[in-house]
Parts: C-alpha cells; sequence; structure tokens
C-alpha cells in the first residue's frame, strides 16, 4: 500500500472510512447532542404549554368581565328606560286630568256663553219692544 498518495487513500485507507472508534464517538455525540435538543424542546414545549394554558384563564377572566360588564351595562340601561316609563306615564296621566280640567272648563265657559248670549238677545228683544211700544205711543 502507498501512503496517501492518490486522491481517495488516506494514510493507508480508502476516502469515506472512519476509524470505527472515531465513528463511535461521532454517533456518541451526535446523540447526546440530539438529546440536549430533545430535552430543550420538551421545556419549551412545557413552558409554551404553561403558558397558553395561562393565557387561556386570562382569556376566560377576561370574557367574564366583559360578559358581565355588557350584562351590567344593559341592565342599566333597562332600569332607565324603565324609569323613563314611568316618568312618561306620570306625565302622560297629569297630562290627561289637565285635558279634561280643560275640557270641563271649556263646557262651562260654553255654557255662559250660551246664557250670555241667550241675556243679550233678550235683552235686545226687550228693548226692541219698548222701542216699538215708545213709537206706538
Amino acid at each position: 500500500m502507498s501512503l496517501g498518495h492518490h486522491k481517495g487513500e488516506l494514510l493507508g485507507q480508502p476516502e469515506g472510512v472512519i476509524e470505527p472508534r472515531n465513528e463511535l464517538s461521532e454517533v456518541k455525540n451526535t446523540l447526546e447532542k440530539l438529546k440536549n435538543s430533545e430535552r430543550r424542546l420538551l421545556q419549551d414545549k412545557e413552558g409554551l404549554s404553561n403558558q397558553l394554558r395561562v393565557q387561556s384563564e386570562v382569556n376566560r377572566e377576561l370574557k367574564k368581565l366583559l360578559v358581565a360588564s355588557v350584562g351590567d351595562d344593559l341592565q342599566y340601561h333597562f332600569e332607565c328606560v324603565a324609569r323613563e316609563k314611568n316618568q312618561l306615564i306620570l306625565e302622560n296621566e297629569a297630562l290627561g286630568q289637565n285635558t279634561a280640567q280643560l275640557s270641563e272648563q271649556l263646557e262651562r265657559m260654553s255654557i255662559q256663553c250660551d246664557v250670555r248670549r241667550s241675556k243679550f238677545l233678550t235683552s235686545r228683544v226687550m228693548a226692541d219692544e219698548l222701542t216699538n211700544s215708545r213709537a206706538v205711543l
């Protein structure tokens, strides 16, 4: 054998041939690196899983608060509308009573107007009769 003068030979060994001890060492190194990488990935996964759990809980709490807030807003709005409705009912009743009083007052004034018209017509007839009786005398 020659001492590596030809391409493909390395100190009496063809290219691509690695000593078994070196190969085993490289495989062990690669395996150790892969195990370390797997541990880191598992730790990352666990951390991300915990973060997801915490974020989900926060989201649930935020939903509850939002629903409660919207519910409170709706309850407040409903109470305001109910108070306003009651106020309008009271105002409507007061206006109805006022309208009834005004209608009654109008009716009385209409009667008074009729009475005064009748009195006026009566006094006019009497005045005409007096004028006619004076003319006759």
